[in-house]
């Protein structure tokens, strides 16, 4: 078989000139002398140099004409004009982060809300621009035809913008809830309408409630003569120590007082019977309204006006700037929204004549909250009023501003004393100072109850009076406010009288003495304990005997966890369980009250060791007690512990009058506590203004002679002479010195000064004998600042100034700026808060 010839390189045309040229001369040029062909039978065969330059030069040749036949038909390889990316993401470079800079989020017209706002104002002005234009138009051209006149466009444009602001509060309402009253109004309105804070549903079947089975206060009989007796040794105990500071008192003002004036009161009560009115002479007689022809829901006045309340299921959805959520007659949220969307819907239909979301989505709202504001309950009523009611536009407003709106002044110390709380706050260039706002637990209604007490003392001819009947409870609340005053020269033996109504019951006139009463009674501001009363008293488990009606807190009512839940407040002092911070109950740690302390204590108080407050969202922080700091806060993140159904809340009051306790639980281990923070008023007053501006004289004596007086409590008679009285008494000779913030700078100095040589660690820095005696000598060297109050006009009730502080804020411009609508609303929900408070939400 003939040997097979060796396999023939493939044509030239099949490679590429770049292949051919990119070949080694090793390989392709110079021949291996060692690579010698192999063929079939084993023997080695050599390809000549000459043979394998002709095959390179051959295939460059047929790439030549291959490549030129491709030109010809436009086929073309471009590597590297082709500019296409190889991803459509862009590549973003690093940050150099040692030099950047953003303005994100930095500028208000970043912000939608805050943009949508501008765009609206910036058509109603170009509106209002053109109406103008056509007017004056339409003036100049009727002029023209008519007469030579030159019209006054300028009166016109006057009277234009008086109609436009006249429109602007047609269509506002100012909506304040209170414990007792609730006010609503219109902007353009003198006065708002008041609304009792009480709304009653009719029970089915034969369900029945029975409110007055129980008496309040408590009282006994004495066998032997039938005198009426309050026996609680811890009341009694209270109200001896102020009946000793009123008689010091009427002494210092050399008013004299007969030894015999309680006995003669007492007496003549005892022998005082009820005179029968008839009906023809009855003038203010009252038409009851008769149960089976009132529709399921009641509310306000015509409440009182049932001729059966047993068959009303009666409720108040506020308390104490909150929802009434620790009633046992509640059980869930939307049982309270309910009512307060029902009040506010019959209210607005009965008095303004306004129904119906489509009307209502043409008016605007303020609605003024507390100054130590429950965020759970601002945004469940914002929420309420904007898709709830249906108002177009709603903004909120704090209770302290809206005071010094209504009296046109930027700074005060202003003390707004309601039915179940007073609340103080120092107001400086229109914000609320840091660590000032402080809410006291007890009220006008205290007042009442302790009222009806000492008239129980003293024989009180209408013997069956019971304040857990509502009607009883309007009648003293009328009889406090008639009689009641802190004017010395009105306290002596007086006569007064009252009649009691009641559906089915004879119309009876009732006759009484009374004497210290009037006077001892109010004066329990600067006396609280004695609001308090012994707890753990057996109670029926019932709802209509621990149904809380009108803001009346009897402090021994059965409550349950609250239905919201405990959420953070703003920035104050408000009483709580824990009473070792001063942010509880107003007393230093160590249980002391600023104005009982001596110089060396004061000082190692506000300087050397400040005390550590928790944030009131929850969040804790070294917050020292500074005026310069702007987010300082004095208040328990965690409020009365609640631990569900059996949970508690225990509070304790140590002021320099005694000390007493209210912590409190029932038998079956439901928390019966409501008062928390028991500090005296006057010395709530010295402790907020000192802790907002110790550090600035100027600041403090402003506020001292500033001090603002709102509220049902103000309407007292007298009350602002015996309150200067007190500060003075209440205030130490440093706090009551001129010579405050230059005692603590220099304290402050002497600090650091022995920080920095390091002689003592931080906290240990105490005065020495020869700093003590500097300081007092600077004291001494000063002059005591000034306190005083100002004095609201007769026409202007201190109950309603308030409202009229939010109509003046719903004509200023700014107001326009800080509405919030639906939209947004639903968009943002609580961030619009950032934008449209005049505070930090």
């Amino acid at each position: 078989m003939p040997p097979r010839k060796a396999k023939r390189p493939p044509p030239p045309e099949f490679e590429s000139p770049a292949d051919i040229q990119s070949e080694t001369p090793s390989k392709r040029a110079t021949p291996d002398p060692n690579d010698l062909g192999t063929t079939v039978t084993g023997t080695t065969s050599k390809v000549p140099a000459i043979v394998l330059q002709r095959r390179r030069e051959g295939r460059i040749r047929a790439m030549e004409k291959l490549q030129t036949k491709l030109d010809a038909l436009g086929i073309k390889r471009t590597d590297t004009e082709n500019n296409l990316t190889f991803s459509s993401i862009p590549v973003i470079q690093l940050i150099n982060q040692k030099n950047y800079y953003t303005d994100y989020l930095k500028k208000d017209e970043q912000a939608k809300i805050v943009r949508e706002n501008k765009e609206k104002l910036n058509e109603k002005r170009n509106s209002k621009i053109r109406e103008s234009e056509l007017k004056k138009q339409d003036i100049i051209s009727k002029l023209k035809a008519n007469s030579t006149a030159t019209p006054d466009l300028d009166d016109d444009q006057d009277d234009d913008d008086d109609d436009d602001e006249g429109k602007v509060g047609s269509k506002t309402f100012i909506f304040h809830p209170g414990s007792e009253n609730i006010r609503i109004g219109l902007s353009s309105e003198v006065d708002p309408i008041v609304v009792p804070n009480i709304i009653a549903y009719k029970l089915r079947g034969e369900n029945q409630c029975n409110y007055s089975s129980r008496q309040d206060p408590e009282r006994v009989v004495d066998e032997t003569t039938g005198d009426l007796k309050i026996t609680n040794e811890f009341f009694l105990k209270n109200k001896k120590a102020i009946q000793s500071n009123f008689r010091e008192r009427m002494k210092y003002y050399k008013r004299r007082i007969l030894p015999n004036s309680n006995e003669t009161c007492y007496n003549y009560n005892k022998k005082v019977t009820s005179e029968i009115i008839k009906d023809h002479d009855d003038v203010l007689k009252v038409e009851y309204l008769k149960t089976k022809d009132q529709p399921d829901c009641v509310i306000g006045d015509d409440v009182f006006k049932l001729d059966d309340l047993d068959k009303w299921m009666i409720r108040s959805p506020f308390l104490s700037g909150h929802f009434n959520d620790k009633d046992l007659s509640y059980t869930s949220q939307q049982e309270i929204l309910g009512d307060v969307q029902t009040m506010l819907t019959k209210t607005l239909s009965l008095k303004f004549g306004i129904s119906g979301r489509k009307t209502l989505n043409s008016y605007n709202c303020i609605f003024i909250i507390p100054n130590l504001y429950d965020k759970s309950y601002v945004e469940s009523m914002f929420s309420l009023l904007l898709t709830g009611i249906g108002f177009g536009q709603v903004t909120i407003l704090q209770e302290g501003l809206a005071a010094t709106f209504g009296t046109g002044i930027s700074t005060a110390c202003v003390v707004d004393i309601g039915a179940t709380s007073t609340k103080i706050c120092c107001i400086e260039d229109g914000l609320i100072a840091p660590n000032s706002a402080i809410e006291l637990s007890y009220g006008g209604s205290d007042i009442t109850r302790f009222f009806t007490k000492n008239l129980i003392t003293q024989q009180f001819p209408y013997k069956d009076v019971n304040l857990n009947n509502i009607r009883d409870w309007n009648l003293m609340k009328s009889l406090k406010e008639k009689t009641l005053t802190f004017n010395d020269a009105n306290v002596a033996v007086q006569l007064f009288n009252f009649v009691t109504r009641g559906p089915g019951l004879k119309t009876e006139k009732f006759e009484f003495k009374c004497f210290d009463e009037v006077m001892v009674s109010p004066m329990g501001l600067f006396y609280p304990d004695v609001f308090l009363e012994n707890k753990g008293t057996s109670i029926k488990d019932d709802i209509a005997s621990n149904a809380m009606l009108l803001g009346k807190l009897q402090p021994a009512k059965k409550i349950h966890a609250p239905l919201f839940g405990q959420s953070g407040c703003s920035d104050g002092l408000l009483g709580g369980a824990n009473l070792e911070a001063l942010c509880q109950s107003g007393h230093s740690t160590d249980g002391k009250s600023i104005c009982s302390m001596d110089l060396v204590e004061l000082i190692d108080h506000l300087v050397i060791h400040p005390p550590v407050f928790t944030s009131s969202n929850n969040n804790t922080g070294n917050n020292e007690l500074n005026d310069d700091a702007d987010d300082d806060q004095l208040t328990n993140s965690t409020g009365p512990t609640s631990t569900g159904l059996g949970g508690s809340s225990n509070a304790t009051s140590n002021t320099e009058n005694g000390s007493s306790s209210s912590s409190s639980s029932a038998s079956d281990g439901i928390s019966i506590d409501f008062q928390k923070n028991m500090t005296p008023l006057e010395q709530a007053i010295i402790q907020s203004i000192t802790y907002s501006s110790f550090s600035d004289q100027a600041r403090l004596e402003r506020l001292y002679s500033n001090i603002l007086i709102v509220g049902g409590g103000g309407k007292l008679e007298g009350l602002d002479g015996i309150l200067i009285d007190r500060l003075h008494m209440a205030r130490s000779g440093l706090l009551a010195s001129n010579k405050l913030a230059e005692v603590i700078k220099v304290v402050k100095q002497w600090k650091d000064e022995a920080l920095s040589d390091g002689s003592i660690e931080s906290g240990e820095f105490r005065l020495s004998k020869s700093q003590i005696q500097e300081l007092n000598s600077m004291i001494v060297s000063g002059q005591l600042s000034t306190i005083e109050i100002l004095s609201n006009s007769k026409d202007i009730d201190p109950a309603m100034l308030i409202c009229k502080g939010g109509s003046v804020f719903s004509r200023l411009k700014i107001a326009d700026e800080l509405w919030v609508d639906e939209k947004n609303w639903d968009e943002l929900g609580v961030r619009c808060f950032n934008y449209t408070c005049l505070f930090n939400y």
